[in-house]
């Protein structure tokens, strides 16, 4: 009942908690999180490790071998052949893990008020911007205008198959969800 109670504040604070953030000049209230990927066990063909799962690993020239529970103890033998790259490595070298690592969306500053932004919200990839991020804030006390991202599907070359499907979605737009709607480029 406690924990109940306490989901629904957490989720009442969630929502009213935007309004004042963004008054602020920040992005949001939410902290985001990426879920454990499915890893890829090194020992038997198509076989994953879930999230939450215990795994086996070892780490080696920047290179990482994952083995599941089951497959690593299918090993019958003390050491694990890797292959060429790594050779045979004790058993007793691979680390147990588990598959539950969250990671959290990265943040960005703005290199004017230094103020803190998710990367998703303000969509800012340091490859396409490396000059730094500046928020909307900052850029309209100065009254200046974000720099246009060149790296947009409308500039990639298009092809018959792309066509067909720019236009299957701009029309499933237009008529399904939203009349107003602007263009997509696939």
């Amino acid at each position: 009942r406690v924990h109940k109670f306490c989901n629904k504040l957490c989720d009442l604070f969630e929502t009213e908690i935007d309004g004042p953030m963004q008054r602020l000049g920040y992005c949001c209230g939410k902290h985001y999180f990426y879920n454990p990927q499915v890893l890829c066990c090194y020992g038997n063909q198509l076989c994953m490790i879930p999230r939450d799962a215990q795994y086996h690993s070892y780490s080696s020239n920047f290179m990482a071998y994952h083995f599941c529970k089951r497959c690593f103890n299918d090993i019958h033998t003390d050491a694990v052949n890797l292959g060429e790259e790594a050779g045979a490595v004790p058993k007793d070298e691979f680390k147990e893990m588990r598959n539950n690592v969250l990671d959290s969306e990265p943040w960005c500053w703005c290199k004017s008020c230094g103020r803190k932004f998710h990367q998703i919200c303000v969509l800012h990839l340091e490859a396409i911007w490396p000059q730094g991020y500046e928020c909307s804030t900052c850029l309209a006390e100065r009254h200046e205008a974000r720099k246009e991202n060149r790296f947009t599907a409308k500039a990639l070359p298009t092809n018959q198959l792309s066509a067909i499907l720019e236009e299957r979605v701009n029309s499933y737009i237009i008529k399904s969800i939203n009349l107003q709607a602007g263009e997509t480029a696939c």
